[in-house]
């Protein structure tokens, strides 16, 4: 649909098809869930780590297939790339077919389930909802912003622009191999912390940001710290609620993480246009500041045990 609306020159058309696009998000969201659930507590951080490693071919066939298939059968500019990732979900789905529910053998007790309520203000769901919305939300925002300034405003080339993007995309992945083993190690207050850090310096560097070079750390440290952020937050939401409570628990979650990504997305384009590059970035330093105050007055909360 996306591909046929870019050869009418439909604009309200493209839109209705990025729409559908996104909704394929919202169930990617759950594979993390899905993998955490089939693997002992103890495993949860490496299962989420590999979960989200998978990611890393994203980083390394996205750009480029786009690269490749923007000028596809002399069709309009980018309707070759929309048609290549409609074969890559085709393919996709045959995949997904095979897929067999860990836990569809077992009976599964249902316990006493707590209200809405009651697991929303526990600290570890609040600090969990709040890493994942800062790492999306902040990450979405910058990454947004990103390709529209490389090529609209400091006019780089698109194939530099891509392996700018490609790089962020690679950094946000690759971290998986190891994070899960340092949050096993240095627990999560550390590794969320480390994170936030990372959004810091990424935030720092694009405000002083004039070449190529510093465009690609700043994406690159941008995708680090999103990667130590979500990983962790993922574990520590799964403290907060009981097997039976799984359900509603990660929908309000995500439901939070999603609204957060919807926000950044839409107002970083008109942001950049309208106050500048530098002004942009200087947005999200008070809500890093205050994550960052927020993660050090509830450490106890994120080295505690599981709530119940």
């Amino acid at each position: 649909l996306a591909a046929f609306a870019i050869t009418q020159n439909n604009f309200f058309l493209f839109c209705t098809a990025t729409f559908f696009l996104g909704t394929i998000g919202g169930f990617m969201q759950q594979y993390r869930f899905a993998a955490l659930e089939s693997v002992p507590k103890d495993l949860a951080s490496k299962a989420v780590s590999m979960v989200l490693f998978a990611g890393i071919f994203a980083g390394f066939l996205g750009p480029e297939i786009a690269k490749h298939t923007k000028d596809l059968f002399s069709f309009p500019l980018y309707t070759g790339s929309f048609i290549s990732l409609s074969v890559l979900f085709v393919i996709a789905a045959v995949m997904l077919l095979l897929f067999k529910n860990p836990t569809s053998q077992k009976q599964e007790i249902r316990g006493h389930e707590r209200s809405v309520k009651r697991i929303i203000i526990q600290p570890s769901f609040f600090l969990a909802v709040i890493a994942a919305s800062v790492a999306y939300g902040v990450m979405v925002f910058i990454m947004t912003a990103t390709p529209l300034h490389l090529l609209k405003v400091v006019h780089y080339h698109f194939d530099q622009t891509a392996f700018v993007i490609q790089s962020h995309i690679v950094a946000m992945f690759l971290p998986s191999l190891f994070t899960g083993i340092l949050i096993e190690k240095f627990g999560v207050f550390r590794i969320l912390v480390t994170g936030i850090l990372s959004f810091l310096i990424s935030v720092l560097l694009a405000i002083n940001a004039h070449s190529l070079p510093l465009f690609w750390i700043t994406l690159v440290v941008l995708g680090v710290g999103w990667n130590f952020l979500f990983i962790s937050s993922t574990v520590l939401l799964s403290r907060s609620y009981e097997h039976s409570e799984r359900f509603k628990t990660q929908g309000i979650n995500d439901f939070v993480v999603v609204m957060s990504q919807l926000l950044a997305t839409f107002f970083a384009g008109s942001i950049l246009f309208g106050t500048g590059w530098i002004n942009l970035n200087m947005i999200t330093l008070p809500i890093i500041l205050i994550t960052l105050t927020i993660f050090v007055l509830y450490r106890k909360s994120l080295t505690s045990p599981i709530t119940t």
